[in-house]
């Protein structure tokens, strides 16, 4: 069911975009641009990499502290991101009326809007984390093990903070309801009780 509702999703995305002439026409310069940036970002963290290796005995070390300020870069991007993407996926969406119209089991529901949500908020990061991590791979020589572990290292780290966000939009829903439902009882309750005195 997950697999349905995520291609209904792409479908819909498709064509959307076909039957618009200005993203027809965005699209191809987007990308050239986008390939132009991820081409500049490689080349200039390779050439990065390699003079700070040459600074002997403190060039790894640095290479190190720069790869971890890059993932911190990228946490913070990633959560501001998620909370967006989490909240326009499962409370702001379009299709939510007709979607829960249907009966579509709850799991299914939520596992599809957290991988779309997921897939919203980290696409940017992947597509222009990929050139660094892999100029720094090559520029430090290493082995073909790292270039495996790349996605099985990048695909947590943007799960983990959409799980986060997902939570803690859950959370905020589920206390403005039960709020809303404390203040409804409560004017119910006066109601009721100015009733009485009028009768």
């Amino acid at each position: 069911m997950i697999r349905e509702l995520l291609e209904a999703k792409v479908r819909s995305a498709r064509g959307s975009l076909r039957s618009s002439t200005d993203d027809r026409l965005r699209a191809p310069l987007f990308g050239a641009l986008s390939l132009f940036f991820c081409v500049g970002l490689y080349r200039s963290t390779f050439w990065l990499v390699l003079n700070i290796r040459a600074l002997e005995p403190v060039g790894e070390l640095l290479i190190q502290k720069l790869l971890a300020i890059t993932f911190v870069m990228f946490l913070g991007l990633l959560t501001f991101s998620s909370i967006v993407a989490v909240f326009g996926t499962f409370y702001l969406a379009d299709d939510l009326d007709f979607l829960m119209a249907h009966p579509i089991p709850r799991d299914s529901m939520f596992g599809a809007r957290f991988l779309e949500a997921m897939a919203q908020a980290s696409w940017v990061v992947l597509f222009f984390a990929m050139p660094p991590f892999i100029a720094v791979g090559r520029g430090m020589d290493a082995s073909w093990m790292y270039y495996v572990m790349l996605p099985g290292v990048l695909i947590p780290f943007v799960a983990i903070p959409t799980a986060l966000a997902s939570l803690a939009a859950l959370g905020l829903s589920n206390a403005l309801i039960a709020d809303r439902m404390r203040d409804s009882a409560l004017f119910l309750g006066m109601m009721a009780l100015g009733s009485l005195f009028i009768a």
